[in-house]
């Protein structure tokens, strides 16, 4: 999976932009003071809890983010990413909420709790016990779909940085 040249950091007013795009849909999670590392560290330590995120992590901002950013021509197309688990789902999470196709790569390893709510969000998941990434290219190829990288993407990382 190649991703585009993400150049420059994501400034902050790329974050600011994803918080109003993703306003109201998206769970406000809450910040939990850890007391006991805190105390072992010396430290005030406060922990974002994006369990309680929609797909039960952060990935979910960061693929909504991505999605809603697309153009029309572009969701028509639909969405392709490659994961096994986390991002796999937040990208269905976020195809469905959009109402866009949206097409996961997996390897047939990937926890069968991943796969399961991965296609409970409406993608379709393809699995395959051989070279994954040759598998995610071939299936981009054939269905046309936008590809959504997991990580290095300048619309996902803004919308992550929402946390």
């Amino acid at each position: 999976m190649t991703a585009p040249d993400t150049g420059a950091l994501v400034d902050v007013e790329e974050v600011r932009r994803a918080a109003d795009r993703l306003g109201g849909r998206i769970h406000r999670t809450p910040v939990l003071r850890s007391t006991g590392l805190g105390a072992l560290w010396g430290v005030r330590l406060d922990q974002k809890a994006e369990l309680f995120q929609r797909t039960g992590s952060f990935k979910a901002r960061g693929a909504l983010n991505k999605v809603l950013s697309l153009s029309p021509d572009e969701r028509a197309h639909g969405v392709i990413t490659v994961s096994a688990g986390n991002a796999g789902a937040a990208v269905a999470y976020a195809a469905a909420g959009v109402g866009v196709p949206g097409t996961v790569v997996m390897p047939a390893t990937a926890v069968p709790a991943k796969v399961a709510a991965t296609r409970a969000y409406g993608a379709q998941v393809v699995q395959t016990d051989g070279d994954l990434l040759e598998c995610y290219l071939a299936t981009q190829e054939s269905t046309g779909r936008v590809p959504v990288h997991p990580f290095d993407d300048r619309d996902v990382v803004a919308g992550q940085g929402t946390v």
